[in-house]
């Protein structure tokens, strides 16, 4: 099984060491997709939300962005179906405690991750959401 991962941040740096990261594991991810903001990553989940070859397995969402930020994506895609399961990682700078509980009202994010994303980390994400799938 290999991946499609998607990024949805404003920082472009976090966008090519994420990627370059991600590449590491080409066994695992077939693919990357990647936003600037919530609002771009939500045209295209709903676009796409009936084709599952084309809507991310696992995402990494930044909370704080321009637009349309993390949490308000998160508000507005918890309530569409999907044709498949999709996993969200929050990765963000932020060490709030008050984001940190936040993002626990989200059934659907399984992490909540400091910037920067480290490649043991992402190792590990791969490897349960593959195990998540196959088991």
């Amino acid at each position: 099984m290999r991946i499609l991962a998607c990024l949805i941040d404003d920082n472009k740096v976090f966008h090519i060491v994420t990627k370059r990261l991600l590449q590491n594991f080409p066994d695992k991810i077939r693919d990357i997709v990647q936003f600037e903001n919530g609002k771009e990553a939500l045209d295209y989940f709903i676009e796409h939300q009936d084709d599952s070859e084309l809507l991310p397995d696992l995402v990494f969402l930044d909370v704080n962005m321009p637009i349309m930020d993390g949490w308000k994506f998160l508000e507005r895609v918890k309530d569409v179906v999907f044709s498949k399961h999709i996993v969200f990682h929050i990765c963000t700078t932020s060490v709030c405690p008050e984001d940190t509980e936040r993002a626990k009202d989200y059934e659907m994010v399984d992490r909540y991750i400091i910037k920067p994303i480290k490649m043991d980390q992402l190792e590990i994400i791969l490897e349960e959401y593959i195990n998540m799938q196959v088991g």
